[in-house]
């Protein structure tokens, strides 16, 4: 069902008017984007100041941060020293520290589960990270791997789990992926096809599973640019499947000096395992800047070497990418406050569907509410002005949950048709009435 509103708005000059149509996840869509830029528009940056010291044990040195006590002048609501006189106080303290304790030492192994396959949202968010896509481009490129060459699994998805009748098919599935593309090659020869990652799972399986390669095989040559990279992309989550758990300690050390606190937090790796998919992968997230630290005991002596005051200052969220409006549109319910819809629009995954998404922001673009700059999607003014006609219940994503809800009410012959049509024709009447 597509609730439109219709409305006339003069462009740039007083001749020019455009018929436009409001749709009941186009509008809520655009509102997030104009939010987030208006939020970034007007932020105010507030200067604050961290310590850093460099620390030195038995010939290896390591960086601690300086922690403010409980009773520390000067912090904000969130701990951050704000103010400059008491940030030079303590910066002239901590300056000659000398020697210092070990207050504690702990050392625990954690490990990283295995990423699971690519659902559609998933793919469009790492594909504008990493490339700039947009959200309507890389749904293209995986329908083209899909349709046309049949080198992936069928991509509107909004599942991460495989079913597990398909276990049996992974060295198939991984020697076509070195068939295709050579490059990674020696990455599938790493892989054990008898590994079984948490992705394979029946219960977890919706309508379709999550995006994979096929047994199918091709040159990569044959693929343009663009696709190689989803292809690549696709392959290697697939690969990830099948090389171990990626396991490491996680060191967290409690320093004191002189009466102030230091903490340090490093990591130790001790099986790469899926990780070394990404260790040549200079875009990826995988990648960690923790430090390695050294073994040390509680009680035992460090040496103050130095320290590096920094003066830093809050930043304003993030700009909306293609990729990351997808992730806002799957997860509306973190913005809305009523608990009851909260939860249905959780539970339904947001507003729009895996294959609407990116036609959606499509639609959006086109109609010259939204546009693209760089990676960033901003509202433009046409849709700044948009939303200041539109009422407040067609910018707000409960609209369309109480619409979704009462469809399946329909649906599962709980209400009629009728009951559901009769008050939408007459709030649909009502507001062409304002407009």
């Amino acid at each position: 069902m597509n609730l439109t509103r219709l409305f006339t708005l003069k462009h740039s000059t007083p001749s020019q008017k455009t018929l436009i149509a409001v749709g009941r996840v186009q509008t809520p869509t655009l509102a997030l984007v104009a939010a987030r830029d208006q939020l970034i528009k007007n932020f105010k940056p507030i200067p604050f100041y961290s310590f850093n010291a460099v620390i030195t044990h038995e010939g290896i040195n390591f960086s601690a941060q300086w922690e403010p006590k409980p009773d520390q002048q000067g912090l904000d609501a969130q701990k951050r020293l704000i103010d400059s006189s008491e940030a030079q106080k303590i910066l002239s303290k901590l300056q000659s520290l000398g020697s210092g304790k070990v207050l504690s030492f702990t050392q625990l192994p954690k490990k990283a589960l295995q990423p699971k396959p690519y659902s559609l949202a998933d793919i469009q968010l790492d594909a504008s990270n990493r490339y700039g896509f947009s959200a309507e481009e890389t749904l293209n490129i995986c329908q083209a791997l899909y349709e046309k060459y049949k080198l992936a699994s069928y991509p509107r998805s909004d599942c991460q789990y495989l079913p597990e009748s398909q276990f049996s098919d992974a060295k198939a599935v991984l020697d076509a992926i070195a068939a295709t593309n050579p490059n990674l090659a020696e990455l599938v020869r790493q892989a054990n096809p008898k590994i079984r990652s948490e992705a394979w799972n029946d219960k977890k399986i919706s309508a379709h599973h999550g995006i994979i390669p096929t047994r199918q095989r091709a040159a990569v040559s044959e693929l343009n640019p663009e696709e190689q990279k989803i292809y690549n992309l696709i392959a290697k989550r697939y690969i990830c499947q099948f090389l171990p758990v990626h396991e490491y300690l996680e060191t967290k050390i409690a320093l004191a000096f002189n009466g102030e606190s230091f903490k340090s937090t490093g990591k130790t790796t001790k099986i790469e395992g899926w990780k070394a998919v990404y260790l040549k992968d200079q875009n990826s997230e995988e990648k960690t800047t923790l430090q390695n630290l050294p073994i040390l005991q509680e009680g035992s002596s460090v040496e103050f070497k130095e320290i590096r005051a920094e003066n830093k200052k809050t930043t304003p969220p993030n700009s909306f990418t293609e990729g990351t409006l997808i992730s806002a549109m799957e997860k509306i319910h973190t913005v809305v406050k009523d608990p009851e819809f909260k939860k249905f629009l959780k539970e339904t995954d947001g507003i729009g569907t895996p294959a609407t998404r990116a036609t959606i922001i499509s639609e959006l673009k086109r109609k010259g509410y939204l546009e693209v700059k760089g990676k960033k999607i901003h509202a433009t003014e046409l849709g700044f002005r948009l939303l200041g006609l539109v009422p407040n219940s067609v910018k707000n994503p409960i609209l369309t949950a109480m619409f979704e809800r009462k469809l399946k009410e329909v649906e599962s012959g709980k209400t009629d048709l009728e009951s559901f049509m009769a008050p939408l024709k007459k709030m649909i009447q009502d507001e062409i009435e304002k407009a």
